[in-house]
């Protein structure tokens, strides 16, 4: 009985192993959605349902829009919160909160859209507007194989993964080789991150650079805010809580000048 009982705790250990220890190189199909949101899916129904919304909010960009946004290309991006945490990327791929990148069409710019999503609903969307077609933070949305637009090919789908750093407006593919991690950038200012877009760079170099570019950067949110790409800045927040102070003290004094004509009164 007691090695029956043994060989049991053993096999439930090893069965433990993969969640104990999970690797960010062996994207789960749950993890990983590189590529396409397959039609008929319980993301792609859902995103179907705010294709209206979506449309409205790109109307200010031109007239020429299409009818329909095509869901299916909708890839889901893990959101790094705080590159300054340990373990940026395992954090955002156990996070409840990501993105939903998609494709709307391609004119002088590109425009897409951001859907943010929390515990698997819709809590934000917003649409922007890239200044012209060049590998940028939104191309790689508009390419009909992402993978060889970024040069990697030959790399299995299943093992690519797509990060946003908000802080410094960058999306990054992820993968591993042989034990060797490499990232694919994708940046609104390549020209602060020091690498070109579409181009692969070890993570250890991408990773000292972002690192480098949000030493000193305030974040709070990444999810308040995804029509600029980036966070609300705590500069910014401050002067909203100062501003909301000083009404509120306004208001309050005139309550009380009110008050103590009426007792003259």
């Amino acid at each position: 009985m007691k090695r029956h009982l043994s060989l049991f705790m053993i096999l439930v250990l090893i069965c433990m192993l993969p969640i104990v220890f999970p690797k960010i190189s062996r994207a789960q199909e749950e993890k990983s959605s590189f590529g396409t949101t397959p039609e008929g899916s319980a993301a792609y129904e859902m995103l179907i349902g705010i294709e209206r919304e979506l449309l409205d909010k790109s109307v200010s960009y031109g007239d020429s829009l299409p009818e329909h946004v095509d869901m299916s290309r909708a890839v889901k991006v893990y959101v790094i919160e705080n590159w300054k945490s340990k373990d940026p990327l395992k954090k955002a791929l156990n996070s409840n909160q990501y993105y939903y990148r998609i494709p709307i069409i391609e004119t002088d710019g590109f425009i897409y859209a951001t859907v943010v999503i929390k515990d698997g609903k819709i809590t934000g969307t917003s649409t922007a507007l890239t200044s012209d077609t060049s590998k940028n933070l939104a191309s790689y949305l508009f390419a009909s194989n992402p993978a060889e637009y970024a040069g990697i090919s030959e790399i299995p789908t299943e093992e690519i993964l797509v990060f946003s750093v908000p802080e410094i407006k960058t999306d990054f593919f992820y993968y591993e080789v042989n034990g060797e991690k490499y990232v694919v950038p994708f940046s609104s200012r390549p020209d602060f991150l020091g690498f070109e877009n579409g181009k692969t760079v070890s993570f250890s170099l991408f990773s000292d650079a972002v690192q480098k570019l949000v030493a000193d950067a305030d974040v709070l949110d990444p999810f308040d805010n995804t029509g600029g790409g980036g966070p609300r800045t705590k500069q910014a927040l401050t002067a909203v809580f100062i501003s909301s102070a000083i009404l509120i003290l306004a208001v309050a004094v005139l309550l009380i000048i009110r008050s103590k004509k009426r007792k003259k009164a």
